[in-house]
Parts: structure tokens; C-alpha cells; sequence
């Protein structure tokens, strides 16, 4: 797993499958995540520092899907109280992620 930390955004290519782990250092209460790739959906946990998210799975039970060439706003539970964290999932593909 990858892990990134940003005051705002980040801007990355998943190298596989495997999970990113993205952590936004300032108490934002909403994310916004894109999926950047043009053929694959990306599947998306949000957490905080503080209650961290489980990995997404791909096809699961409450994980958000963004499917290609998508942004999708998601609610940070506690906003700020602590920095947002965001795990990402997807097939090689890029997606950004920014804090709102």
C-alpha cells in the first residue's frame, strides 16, 4: 500500500491493484475524490486519522464506487475533528483527491 500525505490534494496513479492510503492534513469536512481512468471504477473508503477506514474491496457492501471520468463528494465522518483519510482502490489508474 501506497501512503501519501497533502495539506489539500494529491494527484497519483494507482501502480496496481493494491490500496492507496491518502491523508489530508487539514480538518476538511468533505472529500472530493476523481477517478481519472477512463475504462475503470474506483472503490473508495473515507475515514479520519483518528478512525481510520477499513481497505475498500472491490464490489462490497458500503464502499463508494466512482466510475470512470467521475468525481464523487463524500462526507468526512466527525469533520473536523480530525484529518481526513481516504483509501483508494481501482485497476492502474489515476484519481485525485481534495479536500473541500
Amino acid at each position: 500500500m501506497a501512503s501519501y500525505s497533502v495539506s489539500k490534494s494529491a494527484n497519483r496513479t494507482l501502480a496496481t491493484t493494491t490500496v492507496d492510503e491518502v491523508t489530508v492534513t487539514r480538518k476538511f469536512g468533505k472529500v472530493a475524490v476523481t477517478n481519472r481512468d477512463p475504462a475503470n471504477a474506483l472503490w473508495v473508503t473515507v475515514g479520519t486519522v483518528a478512525s481510520p477506514p477499513a481497505a475498500p474491496v472491490a464490489d462490497a457492501d458500503n464502499i463508494d464506487v466512482i466510475m470512470p471520468n467521475q468525481t464523487q463528494v463524500i462526507d468526512v465522518p466527525t469533520p473536523g475533528q480530525s484529518q481526513p483519510m481516504v483509501k483508494v482502490l481501482g485497476n492502474g489508474g489515476g484519481y485525485s483527491v481534495s479536500g473541500r
